[in-house]
C-alpha cells in the first residue's frame, strides 16, 4: 500500500463494502485520498462500515475512526489510518439481487460524481452456495448478485468512466473472480476438470423457477462439500461469468477505442 500512488482527486465506487476485500479496498483507497462510494445493500452492517471508516470532529481532516472493528488485526490497521485517512466515504444503496435496485444505484452515482466521473467501478460484491432460488427478477440468486446486477452497473456508469477518462487519462472497471470458476461442481474431482466447466451454461443467465437449476443436492457423499454439487455449479457459472466478462469488456473497449 505504501507504494501505491496518491488516489486524491479520484472516485471510486465498491459493491460489497462492509467486510473483506470491499471493506480493505474502501479503507485503503480512503488513505490514500480517494472519494470512495460504498455500494452495499441498506443495513446495520453498511452504517456501522462507513462509521468506522469515517473521522469523526476530533480533528480535521482525519481523526479517530468512530467504532474500531472487532478483528485486533483490523483495529491496529484502523488505528495506524487514524492520522492519515485523506480521503472521504459514502454509502450508496445497493442491492444487487434488483435490478431495479442497481439502476437506482447507478442514478445516484451519477448524480453525485457530476461531470467529474467515476475512476473506478469494483465489482467485488458475490455469494456462495446459496439454494437453488430466483430473485424477484426470476434470475438465480448467486447469478444476479455476482454479475447481473455488476453488469448493470457498468453499463449505466459508463458515461461517468468515461468522463473520468478523458478528464484524468484512464478509467476502469475491476472484475474480481474466484479459482471457483474451475470446480464445475458435477462429480468431478478438483483436479480432474470436465470440458462442462470451461464454458458458460445458457440456462444459466435465464429467468426460470426455484428449483430449476439442480434444486439442493447438496453435500454429494464422498466429495469435497465446498466444491460438489448443483450448488457450487451455480456458483462456478457466476465466476466464470465474471472472468468471461472482464476479457469481453476488454475487447469491446479496444475495439471502439475506449
Amino acid at each position: 500500500v505504501d507504494g501505491l500512488p496518491s488516489l486524491a482527486g479520484k472516485t471510486l465506487a465498491v459493491t460489497g463494502s462492509t467486510t473483506g476485500t470491499g471493506f480493505v479496498l474502501a479503507r485503503e483507497a480512503a488513505k490514500k485520498g480517494a472519494r470512495v462510494l460504498m455500494l452495499n445493500r441498506p443495513s446495520t452492517r453498511s452504517e456501522a462500515a462507513v462509521e468506522r471508516l469515517t473521522p469523526t470532529g476530533a480533528r480535521a481532516g482525519g481523526g479517530v475512526f468512530a467504532n474500531p472493528v472487532t478483528s485486533p488485526k483490523a483495529s491496529k490497521a484502523s488505528a495506524q489510518l487514524a492520522d492519515e485517512t485523506g480521503g472521504s466515504v459514502e454509502h450508496v444503496d445497493c442491492d444487487l439481487t434488483s435490478l431495479a435496485s442497481c439502476e437506482a444505484a447507478a442514478a445516484s452515482v451519477l448524480r453525485r460524481v457530476g461531470a467529474a466521473g467515476l475512476d473506478v467501478l469494483c465489482c467485488n460484491a458475490a455469494v456462495m452456495h446459496h439454494a437453488d432460488l430466483v430473485t424477484a427478477d426470476g434470475f438465480d440468486v448467486q447469478m444476479q448478485t455476482n454479475m447481473l446486477g455488476h453488469h448493470v452497473l457498468v453499463c449505466r456508469l459508463w458515461p461517468a468512466l468515461a468522463a473520468a477518462a478523458e478528464r484524468r487519462g484512464e478509467a476502469r472497471v475491476v472484475m474480481h473472480s474466484s479459482a471457483a470458476r474451475y470446480m464445475d461442481g458435477r462429480g468431478s474431482g478438483m483436479f480432474f476438470l470436465p470440458r462442462w466447466c470451461r464454458k458458460l451454461q445458457p440456462e444459466s443467465f435465464e429467468r426460470h423457477a426455484d428449483g430449476e437449476l439442480g434444486g439442493e443436492g447438496w453435500p454429494v457423499p464422498g466429495k469435497a462439500l465446498l466444491f460438489h454439487g448443483p450448488k457450487q455449479s451455480r456458483y462456478q457459472q457466476s465466476k466464470l461469468a465474471n472472468f468471461v466478462y472482464a476479457y469481453a469488456l476488454r475487447d469491446r473497449c479496444a475495439s471502439a477505442g475506449s
